[in-house]
């Protein structure tokens, strides 16, 4: 079913490699975000909060409700807007949409601004910021998993 429907509407004009690329980075970047929640969370309630962080991060912050444009224009997202920054699946949407319209290089396109803020030019940006979120996350993990385990260091 989910291969049907990828094959169905699959852009026949965009690369498949830069697909799997943001598919891979978006895998890449939740396992990192399990194993931070691994080490903050009890086991008992790992499995509630990573699928909790999992869809805050996914559908909250993703850059598509609430609208990206809004939340770096808005003055009621001032304070919060760094969130998004850090955020690896609003990058990963920008990246999948940026590919997505490149084959489509049409007068409209290339001429009018693109939907929330988003630039073709910004695409090695979004992959690049995918992958320090990732680092970031294992560091942070690593960090926490020495600070907090410190009685079990023998």
């Amino acid at each position: 079913m989910y291969t049907g429907a990828f094959i169905f509407f699959f852009a026949y004009r965009q690369q498949l490699n830069s697909l799997f690329l943001v598919v891979l980075l978006l895998y890449i970047n939740a396992f990192s975000l399990g194993y931070f929640i691994s080490v903050v969370v009890n086991r008992s309630l790992f499995g509630l909060a990573g699928t909790g962080m999992s869809l805050a991060w996914a559908l909250v912050v993703s850059g598509t409700a609430p609208q990206l444009y809004e939340v770096m224009t808005s003055h009621g997202y001032a304070t919060v807007r760094w969130v998004w920054d850090v955020s690896a699946p609003r990058w990963g949407v920008e990246a999948f949409y940026l590919k997505e319209m490149e084959p489509r290089i049409y007068n409209e396109i290339k001429h009018n601004v693109l939907g929330d803020m988003y630039a073709f030019e910004h695409y090695e940006g979004a992959i690049m910021s995918m992958i320090y979120i990732c680092l970031g996350w294992n560091v942070l993990t690593f960090t926490l998993m020495k600070l907090l385990n410190r009685h079990k260091v023998k």
